[in-house]
């Protein structure tokens, strides 16, 4: 998968990590949180983190 490093946004609303981090919201919802998943620039692996729906993150849209 290619994207640019997009950061996200905490839950009060500040924007952080543009230029190191990519982060894409899931469907995947459980209560208050859904999966996130997380990219850093010098890490070729992805993490899927539970996080509080209150943080942004990209969207991706991927067709089947």
């Amino acid at each position: 998968m290619n994207v640019l490093p997009n950061g996200y946004c905490t839950a009060t609303g500040s924007a952080t990590g543009a230029q190191a981090i990519v982060t894409l919201g899931t469907t995947t919802l459980s209560g208050d949180q859904r999966l996130m998943i997380n990219l850093l620039s010098d890490d070729p692996d992805m993490a899927y983190t539970p996080t509080d729906v209150r943080f942004g993150s990209g969207i991706r849209c991927i067709k089947d």
